[in-house]
């Protein structure tokens, strides 16, 4: 309105102007002249006013049609973003990985309109077969991010022949939280991202990689074991998966020194590399992870004394060393309650059994469950101590064949009812330890086995030739 007012009165301006140019002499006193010039003004004024009009609405017109259009880009990009196709993604997955062969393919082959009813496949509001593992990763200081756009959260198809490449799209299933794949051919790339994934469990796979796996930052549990990553180091990308419960990786054709930086698993409760080409001393960063209940080293090439710091975590519950080249006294565990599984046979451990082995674990609550102990081919001696009397209440299956002992130092321990799958209550000590100048496969009497006699030997519990 301001620009129609102006324009306006440029014009009258010009106009007296040249009205005054042209006859100095003549007046607007006359009054058909000033009628005429009135008018024109007002004509003059209506067109300015009309096209200032007209110029300002299709100005907004304009602008209107912009925000419009932008809003429609926006919403056009975020439905592209959150429209995820879940059929699709799984149709990918199934054709990438031979599906046609698959042992079971029932609804995938049909391509069925609900694929919550596809072989393998768990949607959210239907049973989970809970196993062991899942259970263990129950842990509330977590949260795990929820879209509404999905409702697949598993998908279980381990030992289905499946053969090919994972395509990377599998990752954008928004609720995906377990992933078993187990003893299938496929070759899996961490080519995604996922804030849902919870548990992967690729054994037994033909993935030769773990790049990309930082992109699942709240991955509890995964389980590699029988993978072959192909004579390399323990892959340093696992370390910054802070969140982990479970990492399973044995058989996985890992070689090196474990990186110090393994303190920063604070929240491993299994931590399982047993069965590759690991050397140096048993990592003390391990004495960081106070939750770890399962420990398994075993089958590397360990070396060293025995830690002292492996008989203060307090949580642990299995403990596996065995056919290391560990050297040194053994220690007496004598911290862990609820040790149910304790495996040092085959390495170098000298001296004797301590006298507190073993005092604090108590009896397990669950009826028939035998702890193990295997301190077997180790060079103990030279007396079996009677301390081992104070665990007379423990349901204990005890291995001490293949050392250097040469006596009971009571032959109280050989009424320990309890031990030996009851058996010592049958044949005395003979289910602990074959008497010296007798021998059995497991260097002690069995069901199967009986000690049998040989020209020669000076040990008890002698496996097959005396000594």
């Amino acid at each position: 309105f301001f620009n129609t007012c102006l324009l306006y009165c440029i014009e009258l301006s010009d106009l007296f102007h040249s009205a005054s140019s042209a006859d100095q002499n003549q007046r607007l006193s006359n009054s058909s002249t000033h009628s005429e010039i009135i008018e024109w003004h007002s004509l003059l004024f209506y067109l300015y006013f009309i096209r200032s009009c007209s110029f300002i609405f299709i100005q907004n017109i304009m602008k209107t049609l912009i925000t419009i259009t932008g809003l429609l880009v926006l919403l056009g990009k975020t439905k592209a973003k959150g429209d995820i196709n879940e059929k699709k993604i799984l149709q990918e997955f199934y054709q990438e990985t031979g599906g046609a062969s698959w042992n079971i393919n029932t609804g995938w082959e049909e391509e069925s309109e609900d694929i919550c009813q596809w072989h393998g496949v768990v949607c959210e509001g239907q049973p989970v077969d809970e196993d062991e593992t899942s259970r263990k990763l129950e842990d509330n200081s977590i949260t795990i991010p929820h879209s509404n756009k999905g409702r697949v959260i598993e998908l279980k198809l381990d030992s289905n022949n499946l053969i090919g490449r994972v395509p990377p799209s599998l990752w954008s299933l928004p609720n995906l939280r377990n992933l078993h794949l187990s003893y299938n051919k496929v070759d899996v790339s961490f080519a995604g991202d996922s804030d849902s994934l919870i548990e992967v469990k690729l054994r037994s796979t033909s993935t030769t990689s773990v790049v990309g796996i930082t992109r699942f930052p709240n991955l509890l549990s995964l389980q590699m074991s029988g993978t072959p990553l192909g004579n390399v180091q323990f892959p340093k990308e696992i370390l910054k998966l802070t969140e982990l419960r479970q990492l399973h990786m044995n058989s996985c054709e890992m070689e090196g020194r474990i990186p110090d930086e393994i303190v920063k698993l604070t929240k491993l409760r299994e931590f399982n590399i047993m069965d590759n080409e690991f050397i140096g001393s048993i990592p003390g960063g391990l004495e960081s992870l106070k939750s770890l209940k399962i420990l398994s080293l075993s089958r590397n090439h360990f070396g060293g004394i025995l830690p002292e710091w492996l008989g203060e975590l307090e949580d642990l519950e299995e403990l596996y060393l065995e056919e290391n080249q560990l050297t040194g006294e053994l220690i007496a565990f004598d911290s862990q309650s609820s040790l149910r599984r304790l495996y040092l046979n085959d390495n170098e451990l000298t001296e004797n059994i301590p006298a507190d082995f073993l005092i604090s674990v108590t009896p397990p609550k669950k009826k028939g469950q035998v702890i193990r102990v295997n301190l077997d081919n180790n060079n103990l001696g030279d007396i079996v101590p009677a301390s081992l009397n104070k665990l007379v209440d423990l349901p204990l299956k005890l291995s001490l064949s293949g050392n250097k002992f040469t006596s009971f130092a009571s032959t109280t321990t050989c009424g320990n009812t309890k031990w030996q799958d009851n058996l010592v209550e049958t044949y005395g000590c003979d289910a602990i330890l074959c008497p010296v100048g007798r021998y059995s496969p497991l260097g002690r009497r069995t069901k199967s086995n009986n000690c049998q006699g040989c020209e020669s030997g000076f040990f008890l519990g002698q496996k097959n030739l005396c000594r």
